[in-house]
């Protein structure tokens, strides 16, 4: 009587919770997955080769030619001869010019043309060189000049440094600095006079430059970036399945668009056009695309790269119960010592397990319970619910603050409690609820990797690597244990073709 007496007022509370409660009650509340900010990259590359090769077929390798006839090239010889001396200061009263050759007049002709046009670069800059040679001829004319044939050889090597950008109306624009010095400045001497052509070659070498130096912006120009932006702009609003079993999708909505500058890359010319939007997780039904807008004026502000999306990693319910009674071996029958009760027949049947108030998990452990006395025999179900935590280390999943409740035929003993209390039946049932995601994360993080590399529309391909897969939040879910964990990395969107494994 004495041990009825303790076991009543020990489990009291339970007796009157269960007058108006019977079980945990059953709710199906979801939660949505965390929506973020995310970023695909775009490159952009322009070949320096492809820019020297259209330079050299637009440039004319004839800078300027010379036809002209040039009076008095060589100018008259004169002798300057004192013939009356001013005998007081020492000076000349008197002098007399003689001529002793005359002018010669001259034919000119030649050409001034170009060498191969050559596009280096390094940093954000990118270097060409135009060489430019010039062959003049001079032939006297007139009896005196007749005999007169030479010819003169000169080069000069412009040199351009050009900075590139992008405008915010996607326009490519180009900075040019060039200039030029002659190697070996053109000229000849003819009868000891020294004959230039700076005042005839010089202006047609300085228009060629400016010639050229006009032909780079527009063959960037050629260069459609904003096609090549609009592209991955369209693809990027794709739907990508990143996960099965259930199916889970992941929307990018770009928003904003920007770019992170020029820069030399080997023989290239090269940016990445960054598109940056909402990036959301959906399980289940496929969503439909998010309906793209303009593509909108360029950046040069950007966020870092990268993306971050959700994959909900999942173990369903009668997968946690079967993992229970399994340790809990059900249908055998083990004694257990009750403390104030003895020694007691415990048989366990089932568990259950769902979703209650305050997304707890609830886990109905239904068992039968022979003890010495029996008036202490009793069926019935105990009820527990607890929080979830998660050890992102471990990828392991464990029950916390345990409240136990139960509902049996038995009311005024609630026995059911006591053996549930007990250390081996409670170590057993945590250990057996714990779940190990380490297979599950794995598999989750293989499936988001191959889901960022593939074909998005006809012209367009994403090539995404994850770097990273973590715990973000654990939640309980209306029908399973839901791990939301983070996956993040980088994605590029390419003009093509995806080549086949």
């Amino acid at each position: 009587m004495a041990a009825i007496a303790v076991a009543g007022g020990a489990f009291g509370y339970w007796r009157a919770a269960q007058a108006t409660y019977h079980g945990p009650p059953v709710t199906a509340e979801r939660e949505d997955l965390p929506s973020g900010t995310s970023s695909l990259l775009v490159p952009v590359t322009i070949s320096l080769d492809d820019l020297q090769a259209k330079l050299n077929e637009q440039v004319p390798t004839r800078v300027h030619a010379v036809d002209e006839d040039r009076n008095a090239c060589v100018p008259a010889k004169w002798v300057d001869e004192c013939i009356l001396p001013n005998p007081f200061n020492g000076g000349c009263a008197k002098r007399f010019k003689t001529k002793v050759s005359p002018e010669i007049d001259c034919h000119i002709d030649g050409v001034v043309d170009r060498g191969a046009i050559a596009v280096a670069g390094q940093g954000d800059r990118i270097a060409i060189t135009l060489p430019v040679s010039a062959t003049i001829k001079v032939r006297g004319r007139g009896d005196i000049g007749k005999h007169i044939r030479e010819t003169a050889t000169g080069s000069v090597t412009a040199a351009a440094t050009v900075k590139a950008e992008i405008g915010g109306d996607w326009n490519p624009t180009a900075t040019v600095d060039a200039d030029y010095a002659w190697k070996d400045r053109i000229g000849v001497d003819v009868l000891g006079f020294r004959i230039t052509f700076a005042s005839k070659v010089d202006p047609k070498i300085r228009e060629a430059i400016e010639s050229f130096k006009a032909k780079i912006p527009a063959l960037l120009a050629k260069v459609d970036v904003r096609a090549m932006a609009e592209r991955g702009w369209r693809a990027a609003h794709a739907v990508v399945q990143v996960g099965s079993a259930p199916d889970i999708w992941l929307r990018i909505a770009p928003r904003s668009v920007g770019f992170d500058g020029l820069r030399i890359e080997g023989r290239n010319l090269t940016t990445n056009i960054m598109l940056t939007g909402d990036a959301a997780t959906f399980v289940g039904e496929r969503p439909a695309a998010a309906e793209p807008l303009p593509l909108s004026a360029l950046q040069k502000s950007l966020p870092g790269p990268g993306f971050a999306f959700s994959v909900p990693v999942t173990v369903d319910f009668p997968a946690l119960a079967a993992l229970a009674e399994k340790a809990l071996k059900v249908g055998t029958r083990r004694d257990i010592e009750v403390p104030k009760v003895g020694k007691v027949a415990v048989t366990f049947r089932t568990v259950t397990v769902h979703q209650t108030t305050a997304r707890r998990l609830a886990v109905g452990v239904t068992l039968d319970a022979d003890a010495p006395s029996a008036l202490f025999d009793t069926r019935g179900t105990i009820w527990l619910t607890a929080a979830v935590t998660f050890d992102n280390q471990r990828k392991r999943v464990s029950l916390a603050e345990f409240d136990i409740f139960s509902s049996t035929d038995n009311a005024p003993v609630d026995l059911l409690a006591a053996i549930l209390r007990t250390d081996p039946v409670n170590a057993i049932l945590r250990e057996s609820l714990e779940y190990d995601f380490t297979a599950l994360h794995a598999a989750a993080l293989a499936k988001a990797g191959k889901a960022m590399t593939r074909q998005l529309s006809a012209d367009a391909y994403v090539v995404g690597s994850v770097r990273s897969l973590d715990a973000e939040r654990m939640v309980v879910g209306p029908d399973a244990l839901v791990l939301q964990l983070s996956a993040k990395g980088t994605a590029e969107v390419r003009s093509g073709k995806l080549a086949a494994n």
